[in-house]
């Protein structure tokens, strides 16, 4: 297990949903895998998983991945 750099609490890996605004849109990008501290709740991403983000909202910019409505947010899936 790894320590948090915020409060060096112990992380967990977990599946998580992220909540992200872009272009006037909020989304909601599912089912990413990250370290959560389960003392403050940091968030962590390996390298991949953060160039995986990067395409969703370079895909979201160019219009070319399709966006599940989901009440006032959008769900996207993670890989897409």
């Amino acid at each position: 297990m790894k320590k948090c750099a915020i409060c060096n609490g112990k992380t967990e890996h977990k599946v998580v949903d992220i909540p992200t605004e872009l272009e006037d849109k909020f989304l909601i990008i599912k089912g990413v895998p990250a370290d959560v501290c389960t003392q403050c709740g940091e968030i962590y991403y390996t390298i991949d998983v953060a160039r995986e983000l990067e395409k969703i909202e370079d895909k979201v910019s160019e219009k070319s991945i399709k966006l599940v409505r989901a009440k006032n947010a959008y769900e996207v899936p993670l890989p897409c």
